[in-house]
């Protein structure tokens, strides 16, 4: 009972209750291995990242296949910016559970991060293959694919299949899609004005690049020279980021 209130208080967002009733469930049950995971994800929503590790361990300790808390520790690690282990966590999750699209992904991210971008960009196409309608990954891979291997027209083809299969059902992920596609377009030397026309319209509605990262891009284009594109190519890529920022 109390377990699955604090599951569903946390599905509400009421992590504290969440919290109080993982700790009842646990006290009446100390090997509860799904209330130890319970708690330590309400504990890494509410930024509390020690506490959360330590009850994934626990969690863990007991029940050592499960997946999700694995899964959940490799977020809390890359959150507190442990990458290895982080990509230590999603690994193992991976070894659990093959199909876990968001491990694949997640990992994709941590090896970005790292600089190990060849893994980066197998493990979204992975993430890709497993389900081809998953947003981020193609919204991921794409971003990489400019920004670190400089191949523009990959990364509108690979927008573009995206789009193809249905894949950026939300606006915000139909808005981080066209301006990737636009400054990839633009960066090509080929006409980006619909990709920005669909931008703007998008964040016209309201559409916002909520939880985007857009530091990557940023560098990217801070360190790029004018000169080595076509007339005003680099303004108008640094236009349509400026639209992910909002």
């Amino acid at each position: 009972f109390y377990g699955g209130r604090g599951h569903a208080w946390a599905d509400k967002g009421d992590f504290d209750k969440s919290i109080l009733d993982y700790d009842k469930s646990i006290e009446l049950d100390p090997n509860d291995a799904t209330s130890y995971g319970g708690r330590g994800y309400a504990w890494a929503e509410k930024g509390e990242f020690d506490k959360a590790v330590a009850d994934y361990d626990k969690a863990i300790e007991l029940d050592p296949k499960d997946a999700v808390s694995f899964y959940n520790r490799g977020n809390t690690w890359a959150e507190k910016g442990e990458l290895d282990k982080a990509i230590a966590d999603y690994t193992k999750t991976i070894e659990l559970d093959p199909k876990n699209v968001r491990a694949y992904n997640n990992r994709g991210y941590a090896w970005h991060e790292k600089g190990d971008y060849d893994k980066a960009i197998a493990d979204y196409n992975k993430a890709i293959e497993l389900d081809p309608k998953d947003a981020d990954s193609y919204l991921n891979v794409a971003e990489v694919i400019i920004t670190l291997k400089r191949d523009f027209r990959g990364a509108v083809e690979r927008l573009e299949q995206g789009r193809g299969r249905d894949a950026f059902k939300t606006r915000r992920g139909r808005i981080i899609a066209r301006c990737l596609e636009g400054i990839a377009l633009a960066l090509k030397g080929d006409d980006a004005s619909a990709a920005e026309a669909e931008a703007k319209r998008l964040q016209a509605g309201g559409a916002e690049a909520s939880k985007w990262d857009t530091e990557p891009m940023d560098s990217f284009l801070k360190d790029l020279k004018a000169e080595d594109f076509a007339d005003g190519a680099l303004e108008t890529a640094r236009r349509i980021q400026a639209m992910l920022k909002n």
